[in-house]
């Protein structure tokens, strides 16, 4: 899929607005090269000339031609830009729509962003932006800055991203005895860069060890020539080792946040800020 810019739009709505632009576009180029031109005119024709008789030139003080001009033009281009404008509303009004969210794929580069609609093969891009320290944001990274380690999903993680709206979300229910609840923990008790109370479920995703029975293509780099990778022993399985790692990282972004909500250089004064903070909320579980 290769992307697109706004000069090559794949959708109705986005002709519409990309039609707009352009018109808005050309009526802003006219309106300046009539400005421009009747500057230059004016400078021309009504400038004074060191060989002249010394008479000022011909006074303007009124013109109902010039009083017309200037109030009906401006009148007739609002009223174009209104009626193109209302075109583009009802364009996007009447898209298709699905009581599903659209899925979407958003991809961070150095200096903007890019989001991939899959379904309509659409690809456009944002520029700016930045990072947030959200929980969910640095678990992430600690989970990142594992070795082995190339992906980091919270609870459903990646299969959320195949997934409509409806299937995807916690729904929020209540009662006396259990005060708020889900039934489901498709977001593995993170959202809105908060804990919900559910648990906490982090997965990390690892790629496979380089260190081959059967090596791989190389090359030397003492002469550049091809060569084969080192046979080395190789673990038959690290992922209990990588989840006792994980489970490690994961306690340290938990502990800062503890340390940042509830102070405290003594576990008691911790445990005894905790308990009132479950008091303050109602805490039920």
């Amino acid at each position: 899929m290769s992307p697109t810019s706004i000069f090559a739009p794949l959708s109705t709505p986005a002709e519409s607005i990309f039609e707009l632009s352009v018109l808005v576009l050309a009526i802003a180029a006219a309106i300046f090269a009539v400005v421009a031109a009747l500057l230059v005119y004016s400078v021309v024709k009504f400038r004074k000339r060191r060989n002249d008789d010394g008479r000022e030139p011909a006074q303007v003080y009124g013109s109902l031609q010039v009083e017309l001009a200037w109030t009906i033009t401006p009148v007739i281009i609002v009223l174009v830009l209104f009626l193109a404008s209302a075109r583009v509303v009802f364009a996007v009004q009447d898209a298709p729509r699905t009581k599903d969210s659209l899925e979407v794929t958003v991809v961070g580069h150095q200096f903007w962003w890019e989001y991939r609609y899959p379904g309509l093969k659409v690809v456009t891009h944002h520029l700016g932006g930045g990072m947030i320290p959200f929980f969910d944001g640095r678990i992430g990274a600690a989970m990142l800055s594992i070795q082995s380690v190339k992906g980091c999903g919270i609870g459903d993680g990646f299969d959320l991203a195949g997934r409509p709206g409806s299937e995807a979300h916690d729904e929020i229910f209540h009662s006396p005895e259990r005060g708020y609840y889900r039934e489901t923990n498709r977001a593995g008790g993170l959202e809105g860069g908060m804990t919900t109370g559910e648990p906490l479920v982090v997965r990390g995703f690892m790629k496979p060890l380089p260190t081959l029975t059967k090596p791989l293509r190389s090359v030397d780099i003492a002469t550049h020539e091809p060569a084969e990778a080192l046979r080395e022993r190789t673990d038959s399985c690290t992922v209990p080792a990588a989840g006792v790692v994980g489970e490690a990282m994961v306690a340290f972004v938990l502990a800062d946040a503890y340390r940042a909500k509830f102070g405290g250089d003594h576990i008691d004064d911790v445990r005894q800020a905790l308990a009132c903070y479950r008091e303050r909320i109602g805490w039920q579980r």
